[in-house]
């Protein structure tokens, strides 16, 4: 006859791990990483932040093995330090989170940005406009300035 859980006292209980695919949920919280695969610990960090995760493709594989403890705090700092370490770039697009590379970054759609400039002459900034957005900018980014209007326009893929 198999015991009765409910009578039994709460220090008696055990607690076993809950272990998938080499992610080891802790009674503290956090999480065991032992050869988890990246997507997966993605999915996992994403759906504890309320968000969808949609995996990659290019990520499964031997090189993308996640080893290590992840302790409470916040899920997509979490993310963020993961993409920073495998060299990959976050990109949200309403509730969804993509782990990206550079070539699916290179797909994305460019966005146009405007910001008009109140306050200093034309003069005054197009010598140093290039300096200050080049670095900014993916490789397909593209801007201008309007002296006329004393507006800067960029076309850019925006990336978290």
């Amino acid at each position: 006859m198999a015991p009765d859980l409910a009578s039994t006292s709460k220090s008696t209980r055990r607690h076993s791990p809950r272990t998938s695919n080499g992610i080891e949920e802790l009674d503290d919280g956090g999480y065991l990483l032992r050869d988890a695969p990246l997507n997966d610990v993605c999915e996992l960090l994403t759906t504890k932040a309320g968000l969808n995760y949609i995996h990659t493709p290019e990520l499964d594989g031997p090189g993308y093995l996640v080893n290590g403890h992840l302790h409470e705090g916040d899920p997509m700092e979490h993310m963020e330090h993961l993409s920073f370490q495998y060299g990959h770039s976050l990109y949200q697009k309403g509730k969804t989170v993509f782990l990206m590379t550079d070539t699916q970054l290179a797909m994305l759609p460019l966005e146009e940005w405007r910001y008009n400039f109140r306050h200093l002459r034309p003069t005054d900034l197009n010598p140093h406009i290039e300096k200050l957005i080049r670095p900014l900018l993916s490789d397909k980014g593209t801007w201008s300035f309007d002296p006329k209007a004393n507006r800067i326009t960029i076309k850019d893929n925006w990336v978290c």
